[in-house]
């Protein structure tokens, strides 16, 4: 009957062999079981041991199962799960958002002036125009108001369409603002109605089914329209003189340009022009509409000092400018 000293030896080894310990942890155990046996105990290993090395002992020791495996599966399938349905529920009950953009506009000047305005539906719904109002304002007291605006009023998501906007039924917004001239206008009623010319801005807000709305700021539109509304008193106002002096250059062997602007729409003629009341030139240069000239002065300037500049029509009207020679 083994002893127990061989008993615990034999265990050793099959722990040993069955990878349960090291190499290193039976060799230490072996020794501390040998230096507690009697001398006469000869302790021989009972039988062949097959030693795993420590990277074999490593790669057969099972991991523990992780309890917290299933839930995290569990929980990736859920959000699996949510997020498929909420696209399910998405695409069966689909959000729809309008939007309109204007493109483009240009003005035309048919038998009626008129705006076409290039209208893109960039929303996922149907776009219906219901109304187009001018800076606000939609006139229902002239006749035919209600036709102040044809062509597209449908547009499907992504489609482009032109819209045509009358604007005889507006006219009354711009009338109102509209400095009035007289039969025979001076020129500071002149003047001012091209500052109003140029600050006067339409803005059209295109109203949809769904009571959105959409703008779209038209600058200048004064300047375009006008002489298609305001019949013969157009005549007198657009054949009347506008002459701008747009710079004054003082050269070095004592002469000095002169550049003048025409601003209006018909032909003026330079006649005389004065230097500090004193007539410098004489004679008869004509400026087209829409052009500039320049014109040399023969002046023997003084650097440092003022001058101030007359130019007279062929008309009798008076244009001045002030300008300081340099140093």
């Amino acid at each position: 009957m083994p002893s127990e000293i061989e008993f615990k030896v034999r265990e050793l080894e099959r722990l040993l062999s069955e990878g349960k310990i090291t190499l290193e942890q039976y060799l230490d155990m072996r020794t501390r079981i040998e230096n507690l046996a009697p001398s006469h105990e000869n302790l021989q290993p009972t039988k062949k041991v097959s030693i795993y090395t420590e990277k074999a002992q490593l790669s057969d020791v099972k991991e523990p199962k992780k309890p917290y495996t299933k839930i995290t599966l569990g929980l990736v399938l859920c959000a699996i799960i949510l997020v498929g349905g909420f696209f399910a529920w998405s695409h069966l009950n689909p959000v729809y958002a309008e939007s309109l953009t204007v493109e483009d506009y240009s003005v035309k000047l048919f038998t009626k002036a008129a705006i076409l305005f290039e209208l893109k539906n960039t929303g996922n719904t149907e776009v219906r125009i219901s109304t187009v109002k001018m800076n606000g304002y939609l006139n229902q007291s002239v006749e035919g108001w209600n036709q102040g605006w044809n062509g597209t009023i449908f547009l499907q998501p992504g489609q482009t369409g032109i819209l045509y906007v009358y604007l005889f039924c507006y006219f009354h917004v711009i009338n109102a603002s509209m400095p009035q001239l007289s039969s025979q206008p001076s020129q500071t009623e002149i003047e001012n109605l091209y500052l109003w010319m140029d600050s006067f801005n339409c803005t059209f807000t295109f109203v949809t089914d769904s009571e959105h709305q959409y703008n779209c700021t038209v600058p200048g539109l004064a300047w375009m329209i006008l002489p298609a509304w305001m019949g013969t008193l157009t005549v007198t106002f657009m054949s009347t003189e506008q002459l701008l002096i747009t710079s004054v250059a003082f050269l070095s062997d004592n002469h000095i340009n002169i550049t003048m602007q025409n601003a209006g729409t018909t032909s003026i003629t330079i006649n005389e022009i004065w230097v500090n009341e004193v007539k410098v030139w004489s004679g008869e240069s004509i400026i087209s509409a829409g052009f500039q000239k320049t014109i040399t002065l023969d002046v023997a300037w003084i650097a440092g000092n003022i001058y101030q500049f007359t130019v007279v029509t062929s008309k009798g009207n008076q244009y001045h400018y002030v300008a300081s020679a340099p140093a």
